[in-house]
């Protein structure tokens, strides 16, 4: 037969990675002909993709410049895996409806935040991104009064201050809150504090807010 190279293309992405090598008369399941993929972790980066404002190289051109909306910047954080997460921080006053449509603009959605540990990493980034503890809109509504759902729609609290926790997950509310205050408070926020526990707010009301893609679906 006549033996070929091929290349592990771990993500299904239909691009294969140049640190995966097999050479066989056949391609062997989960491999490609090409090596062309930067990124074989996650099917969301390889030359067919579009670069977007999160600090990675999406496309796998290293030359492509990344453009991000007006007063918005992307911010790594570093994980002891290795796999980052990407944020973007918007120092721009929208809409809880308006922040969601720009963050889904670049491919990511308004912030889920799952422990404490991300709780603090974000409020702290705030005032490099904000030059202060700005308050922040996060992924979080009860658009469904007393159901707090983030922006995949994963429940993680039921009902107001005195209510629970859902399965396990994580929230960081102020003292008092969610009230629900004036009936009219269905999109949360980090508050303007260094530590920036969460309120219910009107979601018509302008705040900068963080945008985030997650890391990839194992």
């Amino acid at each position: 037969c006549t033996v070929s190279t091929y290349y592990g293309d771990r993500d299904g992405d239909g691009y294969g990675s140049p640190d995966l090598i097999a050479v066989d008369c056949v391609i062997p399941e989960g491999f490609v002909e090409n090596d062309l993929d930067c990124d074989d972790s996650d099917a969301r980066n390889n030359p067919d993709a579009t670069e977007i404002c999160d600090g990675v190289d999406n496309d796998c051109n290293v030359a492509t410049v990344e453009v991000c909306p007006t007063n918005c910047a992307p911010h790594l954080r570093a994980s002891a895996t290795g796999v980052n997460t990407s944020y973007m921080f918007c120092n721009t006053g929208l809409t809880f409806a308006g922040a969601e449509a720009l963050c889904e603009n670049q491919g990511m959605q308004l912030v889920r935040v799952d422990d404490q540990a991300e709780q603090d990493y974000l409020a702290a980034e705030r005032t490099p991104a904000f030059g202060g503890p700005a308050e922040t809109w996060i992924g979080a509504s009860d658009l469904v009064e007393n159901t707090w759902v983030w922006a995949d729609t994963t429940q993680f609290w039921s009902g107001r201050a005195n209510g629970a926790i859902v399965d396990g997950l994580f929230a960081r509310w102020n003292g008092g809150e969610p009230n629900n205050g004036d009936g009219i408070e269905d999109c949360a926020l980090m508050i303007a504090n260094a530590a920036g526990p969460w309120d219910d707010r009107p979601c018509n009301q302008g705040r900068r807010f963080i945008c985030e893609r997650a890391a990839p679906t194992p």
